[in-house]
């Protein structure tokens, strides 16, 4: 007896999304839009939207801090 593939606990993966769109959300977001309405505007779950800013929020020059140490004369080493 065959069972059914198991989907996982939530079910199937979203589609990815197109790079141009996140980007479009995103600038929406910084000009003051609500997740909500950015989510329904762009066709974007209002999580995936809310990690990518986080994400956003923690970077520094397009680097993300758990990959920066800081020593301590100040200069930037990337690991």
């Amino acid at each position: 007896m065959e069972y059914p593939l198991r989907q996982g606990r939530r079910g199937r993966r979203a589609k990815p999304v197109p790079v141009e769109t996140l980007k479009a959300a995103l600038h929406a977001l910084n000009e003051g839009m609500s997740f909500r309405k950015a989510a329904e505007v762009f066709g974007i779950t209002k999580s995936t939207l809310q990690r990518i800013k986080a994400k956003q929020r923690s970077s520094v020059d397009g680097v993300f801090l758990a990959t920066v140490n800081l020593d301590i004369s100040g200069s930037m080493e990337h690991s």
